[in-house]
């Protein structure tokens, strides 16, 4: 019953996200087959058990195609059409400045049922509240490099965004009043932490208990990541698993039997879910605990791989969507990295002594890490190296925290336990920051290359587990692994050293530059869009770049400095240089370039600027980087024009000169890219 649970579950799995990614790719069920049938010779699989694996396979598959093309279809049906849309609120996601982002679900003009989002300004709508959108249009998500919207969307089940509605009109109806009572309360309670420990303490505290993180600064969320804390900012297994184990000692203090502590800690957990909003890292962590409880019940030994591939079959059924979402994919990998494979990796240590148990414990949390490290990097571009540490030194002080914020949200704010959370907290956040900013602490991919050899090494490493069941085999596999990993992110980055590389960052017609060459690195903004902060800070942060030499700021430099400075953090650099004669208030330091514009040349390589128009050249090879209304004057010696914003001009470019027009949809047009130029002054540009 067990290999048949976890069959059906891995089978299902891959059958999600076969159809979720691999559309098309049919010949990859080849030698996926192959190896079942590998697997299923050393295991001695019966009939049944690959009747079971095909099955679910292609229930999986089915599920995961059919909900896609629903979702699809509502391209076709609205694509370029105008209409009305009345829908139920199921979710409010407020922003500052008196915005509100609502997903609706309901229908227009007698159509089919679609999920959609409304982004629009605050109409005090509740849970349940009926909303009409009158006149709107269809706005369907497309990835970009700093978020995933069509991941996102799909994981939602969400079809579009309305967009530029005439009206937007709400019909209060005053159902769901549990859900928004239950909202409400924790947004009070929200506020109250803020107030009481102030935003960032108060911010790190919502995170940890209802896994509210947007009051947190961003580099504050990049020091818990890098120091190897930053999951206890969603609310997961760890969560619900320490939640349950101090209400259960209470129930068992009290003198409460099994079956009630299970009912009532299994009510203290729904709850709690509820006011997290009902993540389903949380929601896979509650079914596990109900299996690990019923076999205590009902004296049964419970197996936490088959409790795990029995939550995540029931969540993937519930929701096909799942497969998309990153919290799902990093709770299923966490969890199968503490209770399933590092428990294999130290069943034969001995825990006669504190030393050996914490020794044993420290090989469980190295395990889980590298488990998730190819997931971390693919989400996060970045993976902690001191996680196996810190998650031991500092998760006792976390679980303090966190129990300290369900006491307090239990007690209604009556015992004055925020204090105390609020000295450790601030303790927390000095030793992540601490802790990130040591040199070799975190390990950036780098490059989708590194990436994906990540994930061919790590399957590699299952594969050896797998045929051999050696424990030893497999370190050596894991080891060799990191090692080929680490060496293959030491020689690009070496290569890297000697290549200029300009980063061409922003949508559409917003445009940052990151140059860097030897060591050095620039930014350089070329229109001022309140959004290329973060797009260059993620660029760094992939990129292993931990500090900038020079920042030009062309537009908005007022504005664009502050946001600057707190998107790059310690990265932020010491020179600055910005447009015009306006000094920035309280910052002699920085260099005014006036109206003549500014240039420099360095080691081989010259940039220029002046008047909106960049002009770089290396190696002999010149790109020029211009908005489209100002091109003018010889670009006879242009390899590669670069143009951005709106204009109706028509241009002549010299002969086999590259143009990119990042304001229009065609072929060669790209967002997000980088441009290098090798020593030999080859020109070559790669989507990011």
């Amino acid at each position: 019953m067990k290999r048949k649970m976890i069959g059906a579950a891995s089978a299902y799995i891959a059958g999600l996200f076969f159809a979720s990614f691999f559309t098309g790719n049919w010949y990859i069920l080849l030698p996926a087959a192959l190896f079942i049938l590998l697997i299923g010779r050393l295991r001695k699989y019966g009939r049944y058990d690959y009747i079971v694996i095909a099955s679910f396979f292609i229930l999986g598959t089915a599920l995961s195609y059919g909900k896609t093309a629903y979702i699809s279809r509502a391209e076709r049906e609205y694509s370029g059409e105008t209409f009305t849309f009345t829908g139920t609120v199921e979710d409010i996601r407020k922003y500052s400045g008196g915005k509100v982002m609502y997903t609706l679900k309901g229908r227009s003009d007698g159509r089919r049922k679609l999920k959609v989002r409304l982004y629009t300004d605050d109409k005090d709508a509740r849970y349940g509240d009926r909303i009409i959108a009158v006149n709107c249009e269809a706005v369907f998500p497309e990835s970009d490099y700093l978020y995933d919207s069509k991941s996102s969307f799909r994981a939602a089940g969400i079809s579009f965004t309305l967009d530029s509605p005439d009206s937007v009109s709400i019909e209060h109806t005053g159902r769901k009043r549990l859900k928004n009572a239950a909202m409400s309360y924790r947004d009070d309670m929200i506020s109250e932490m803020r107030i009481v420990l102030g935003e960032e303490r108060g911010s790190f505290l919502a995170g940890m208990v209802f896994g509210q993180k947007q009051g947190l600064d961003e580099n504050t969320k990049t020091s818990l990541y890098r120091s190897g804390i930053g999951h206890i900012m969603a609310v997961s297994g760890l969560h619900i698993s320490i939640i349950a184990a101090a209400v259960m000692c209470l129930w068992k203090m009290l003198g409460f039997g099994r079956l009630e502590s299970m009912i009532l800690t299994d009510s203290v957990a729904a709850v709690m879910i509820l006011l997290a909003d009902s993540p389903v890292s949380a929601i896979r962590a509650a079914i596990m605990m109900n299996f690990l409880y019923a076999a205590g019940l009902f004296r049964r030994q419970n197996d936490t791989f088959n409790s795990l591939a029995a939550a995540v079959l029931l969540i993937g059924l519930a929701d096909p969507g799942c497969i998309y979402s990153s919290g799902f994919i990093l709770s299923v990998a966490g969890t199968f990295g503490i209770g399933v494979f590092g428990p294999f990796m130290t069943k034969k240590f001995k825990t006669d002594t504190v030393w050996q148990k914490l020794f044993r414990q420290f090989v469980i949390m190295l395990c889980t890490s590298v488990f998730i490290m190819p997931f971390s990097m693919l989400y996060f571009g970045e993976t902690s190296l001191i996680s196996p540490i810190t998650n031991i030194v500092l998760l006792p002080f976390c679980t303090f925290v966190l129990l300290l914020g369900v006491i307090y949200v239990f007690s209604m704010g009556a015992l004055p336990v925020l204090p105390a959370a609020g000295a450790v907290i601030r303790a927390l956040l000095r030793m992540t920051d601490k802790l990130s900013g040591i040199g070799g602490t975190w390990f950036a991919s780098g490059s989708d290359m590194i990436v994906y050899i990540t994930f061919i090494l790590g399957a590699a490493a299952a594969l050896v587990m797998i045929v051999t069941g050696s424990r030893r085999y497999t370190a050596v596999a894991i080891a060799a692994g990191c090692s080929i990993v680490f060496i293959s992110s030491a020689i690009s980055g070496a290569s890297m050293y000697n290549t200029f590389t300009a980063a061409v960052l922003g949508k559409e017609s917003n445009a940052a530059i990151v140059i860097t060459y030897r060591g050095e690195t620039e930014v350089i903004d070329l229109s001022g869009h309140y959004r290329s902060p973060e797009y260059v800070s993620r660029f760094l942060k992939t990129s292993d770049i931990s500090s900038v030499d020079t920042a030009i700021l062309t537009r908005d430099v007022q504005s664009q400095y502050s946001a600057y400075c707190s998107a790059l953090g310690s990265a932020a650099p010491e020179r600055w240089i910005i447009s015009g004669d306006t000094p920035i208030y309280g910052e002699s330091s920085v260099e005014n370039m006036g109206s003549g514009g500014c240039v420099w040349d360095n080691g081989g390589r010259s940039i220029e600027y002046n008047d909106g128009v960049l002009t770089i050249s290396a190696s002999g090879r010149n790109i020029v980087i211009v908005p489209a209304g100002k091109l003018a004057g010889d670009i006879s010696g242009a390899d590669m024009v670069i143009l951005y914003g709106k204009s109706d001009k028509e241009y002549e470019f010299p002969e086999g000169c590259e143009v990119i027009y990042l304001d229009k949809k065609e072929e060669n047009s790209l967002n997000n890219f980088t441009v290098t130029i090798s020593g030999s002054g080859r020109i070559r540009k790669r989507r990011l």
